[in-house]
C-alpha cells in the first residue's frame, strides 16, 4: 500500500508573493487558498478460497479448498476478467473429511487506486478567527475499485467480482468556523 499525502498553501494575497499589493476585492476572492490531496494505491487485499461447507466434518465454518496446480489468475487460454477473476480450474473442494491445502490470504484481489482532492479558502474574521470555505472532491477521477471476488468453491459465482470497494465520485462543500 502506498499514500501520499499533502497540502499546498497558494502564494496569493496579503503578505504573500503573488498580489500582495492587490486591491482588497481582489485579495478577498484570490487570497488564503490552500489546495491538498490524498492518493491512495494498494496492490489488492490478501484472501483465500474456501471449500464453502464442513468436508473435513469437524463442525466449523470455513475450510479451506483444495490447490489442483493450476495458475489461480489463469494460463492455458484463461483470461482474467472482473466476471472471471479466478481460475476455477485451480481449485476443488477437498476429498470427504479431509482438510484442503489452500493457504491461508495466499491469493491477491484486484488493485485499489483512489486520488481525493480539496481546496480550501480562509476568510479571516478576527486575529485567531477564520470562517473557511472547502471544496471536497473524493474519488475525483472516478476509479472503479472492485471487491474481492466469491471466494466459496462450491457458490455459483465462484472468482466472479460482484460488487465495487467503494464509491464513485462524491463532492461535498463545506464551511467551517476554525478557532
Amino acid at each position: 500500500m502506498f499514500v501520499l499525502s499533502g497540502v499546498y498553501q497558494l502564494p496569493v494575497g496579503q503578505g504573500k508573493a503573488f498580489l500582495g499589493n492587490a486591491n482588497k476585492l481582489v485579495q478577498t476572492v484570490a487570497g488564503n487558498w490552500s489546495l491538498g490531496t490524498i492518493i491512495t494505491l494498494n496492490s489488492g487485499a490478501p484472501f483465500n478460497v474456501l471449500a464453502g461447507a464442513d468436508v473435513a466434518n469437524t463442525g466449523g465454518p470455513n475450510q479451506r479448498a483444495e490447490r489442483t496446480g493450476a495458475n489461480p489468475y489463469g494460463s492455458d487460454g484463461f483470461h482474467q476478467t472482473y466476471r472471471d477473476w479466478l481460475n476455477k480450474a485451480a481449485f476443488a473442494v477437498p476429498t470427504s473429511f479431509t482438510y484442503g491445502n489452500e493457504r491461508r490470504n495466499d491469493i491477491v484481489g484486484p488493485t485499489y487506486r483512489n486520488v481525493d482532492f480539496n481546496a480550501a479558502k480562509n476568510f479571516p474574521i478576527f486575529e485567531s478567527l477564520n470562517l473557511q470555505f472547502r471544496a471536497e472532491l473524493f474519488n475525483i477521477f472516478n476509479q472503479t475499485n472492485y471487491s474481492n471476488p466469491d471466494n466459496g468453491v462450491q457458490d455459483g459465482t465462484f472468482g466472479q467480482i460482484l460488487t465495487a470497494a467503494g464509491p464513485g465520485r462524491e463532492v461535498q462543500f463545506a464551511l467551517k468556523l476554525v478557532f
